[in-house]
């Protein structure tokens, strides 16, 4: 049984409400909040260092300390902090070829220390992971993308101008050049990937896809290690040294229409020569012993833990290896 533990979350006033909780470079809790309360009303807050929030716009809290941001759109769903500052993102925002938005249209907004926005940059269509690393570069995980996906022009690469299938993992800038991609530049003989799990940290980057049901190492010189498991489509990843946990698990139902079942697994892997071999599989629970009300939404893996929430985005939990 692994258990699960409650993060520290803000307390926010009631004109404030989190709109992403995550862990940042260095496993440590964040959120992103957004006001509530209409243009003619008020509702400030102050934060833990005094500094007093806006009535209106949004917020970071990393570590107690509240941090305005007057220059995010208010679009904003995600937030990671690293070595060089912010980066906040919007998942909402389709950047596709069509609709609303063109493939240029701006998803990532790259902030300094303080949270100021320096600039604005798109990834390219929807994605379901965005980490920065500690050299301010930006690795974005894809999955489920039907039929090609359009590079925004700003990306820097003629040579995949007419879409690319399945791009699983990207590496970006901080200026919008993509500079690797996990189906065309890995030279792994499958065409394209999805990523279900990204984890980027001080111990690198480490990715579960869908080939082989993988664990793959990744560095912004291009090189890929991936190491077979078998555990499909897990939403979360944990490293610590040689051992490897990974939350959830495909299974598929016993009758038509039944439940969801194998969300609450926690498998954990032992690298060898080899590859990985499974050492244990567990169930996971919440900290009172409880099974999960649920399959663990807005899963973050950073390091050695994993964050998620049960539809409440103010009250994530961890699990840790």
């Amino acid at each position: 049984m692994q258990v699960l533990r409650d993060a520290v979350a803000p307390s926010v006033g009631s004109g404030w409400k989190a709109v992403y909780s995550g862990l940042d470079f260095w496993g440590k809790e964040i959120f992103l909040l957004a006001s509530t309360v209409p243009d003619e009303a008020g509702c400030g807050m102050a934060g833990a260092a005094g500094a007093a929030l806006p009535e209106r716009g949004m917020a970071v809290c990393r570590e107690g300390t509240f941090t305005p941001l007057p220059d995010l759109p208010e679009v904003a769903d995600l937030v990671d902090y690293g070595p060089r500052g912010y980066v906040f993102a919007s998942r909402s925002i389709r950047s596709g070829s069509g609709g609303e938005h063109g493939p240029q249209a701006e998803n990532v907004w790259i902030g300094d220390s303080e949270g100021r926005v320096i600039r604005s940059i798109s990834v390219g269509s929807q994605f379901s992971h965005l980490a920065v690393d500690d050299a301010g570069a930006l690795w974005v995980g894809y999955r489920d993308q039907a039929g090609l996906w359009a590079l925004p022009p700003s990306a820097g690469r003629q040579d995949l101008a007419a879409g690319v299938l399945l791009p699983g993992i990207c590496c970006w800038s901080a200026d919008g050049h993509l500079s690797w991609v996990l189906s065309t530049d890995s030279g792994a003989a499958d065409v394209g990937f999805h990523c279900y799990a990204l984890n980027v940290s001080t111990a690198g980057v480490v990715a579960a896809v869908d080939l082989d049901n993988s664990v793959v190492t990744l560095d912004r010189g291009g090189e890929t290690t991936f190491k077979a498991t078998k555990t499909q489509s897990p939403s979360g990843l944990a490293v610590r040294g040689d051992h490897v946990l990974l939350l959830g698990r495909f299974e598929w139902p016993r009758r038509r229409g039944g439940p969801l079942s194998g969300f609450d697994v926690a498998s954990r892997y032992q690298v060898t020569e080899a590859g990985l071999d499974l050492t244990e599989e567990v169930r996971v629970v919440l900290p009172d012993g409880s099974p999960l009300p649920g399959v663990p939404q807005g899963v973050c893996s950073r390091g050695d833990s994993i964050l998620m929430h049960f539809g409440d985005v103010a009250r994530p939990f961890i699990l840790s290896l």
